[in-house]
């Protein structure tokens, strides 16, 4: 996605200690959203890309966006940090140690040595998600946000889902750029989590039926949640509805406002990024 600059007129760079600050970052970049905690509404979401693809780079072109971004460096009442990335697995939570996680993170995606392995719980459901974020990114946020964790973005991505269908039962997909993140679960068990890599819409769609028919999920009752790089006027959204019969499309939390400027989003890709201040993280 191009830069964005989403600024409400009601922002006010001398407030920012009434102000809630979100930030997403990824391989790809970063976003953040602030939100006015007086007025409950979001006055600005902004995305800035990076192209590097090189961890040791990334922590570089970061820094100097902060270095030239005003807002990031002011003091906020607080602050929630979401990172993306697909390495990232669900270990119980009575086998997280540290040496058992460095092996199962050495086979599954390669020498751990440049990555830090963090782990959040997944609430309500059991077990601890493990993910790996570069470690000149993780001593990068560290120095600028000390003592703030960081939050996988399944964290909210399944919380959301869980508030906001109302089944016993559904399957809830988070689309990014080349990867998705596919869950199936009970409102008290998580079932299935798992994320796979794809190059276009049948991949997709081929990811979400084998797993509605390995886990002989009813495509006529189980909802689906869609969140990410999702809408009416994407192809998958449309691809979906052929098969699984309750589709839905996920969105900003309710209990805030939002600016007007947000309605020229083009689909759900910030919704995880909206929804961490709600989330509690």
């Amino acid at each position: 996605m191009q830069k964005l600059a989403l600024v409400d007129e009601t922002f006010d760079l001398n407030f920012t200690s009434e102000y809630h600050l979100s930030i997403q970052f990824s391989l790809d970049g970063l976003s953040f959203c602030i939100l006015d905690g007086i007025q409950k509404k979001y006055v600005q979401l902004a995305h800035h890309p990076i192209v590097s693809g090189d961890s040791p780079l990334l922590a570089k072109h970061i820094r100097d966006f902060y270095n030239n971004e005003e807002k990031l460096n002011r003091g906020f009442k607080s602050t929630h940090i979401i990172f993306s990335t697909q390495k990232a697995t669900l270990v119980p939570s009575s086998y997280f140690q540290k040496e058992e996680v460095d092996g199962i993170f050495n086979l599954n995606f390669g020498d751990p040595s440049h990555e830090q392995i963090l782990n959040n719980s997944l609430s309500p459901f059991s077990g601890e998600l493990g993910f790996e974020i570069p470690k000149r990114l993780f001593d990068f946020i560290g120095e600028k946000h000390p003592n703030i964790p960081i939050t996988h973005e399944c964290v909210p991505f399944i919380w959301n889902a869980n508030h906001t269908i109302h089944s016993d039962i559904f399957l809830a997909v988070l689309i990014r750029k080349d990867y998705i993140w596919l869950v199936y679960a009970t409102k008290n068990q998580l079932k299935f989590i798992n994320s796979f890599s794809y190059h276009s819409d049948d991949d997709m769609l081929y990811f979400i039926m084998n797993v509605v028919s390995s886990m002989e999920i009813d495509p006529e009752k189980t909802p689906i949640l869609l969140e990410g790089i999702a809408s009416k006027k994407t192809t998958i959204y449309h691809r979906v509805r052929q098969y699984i019969k309750h589709v839905q499309l996920s969105s900003a939390h309710p209990d805030y406002h939002y600016s007007y400027l947000f309605d020229q989003l083009p689909d759900g890709r910030f919704v995880t990024l909206l929804n961490s201040q709600a989330c509690a993280l």
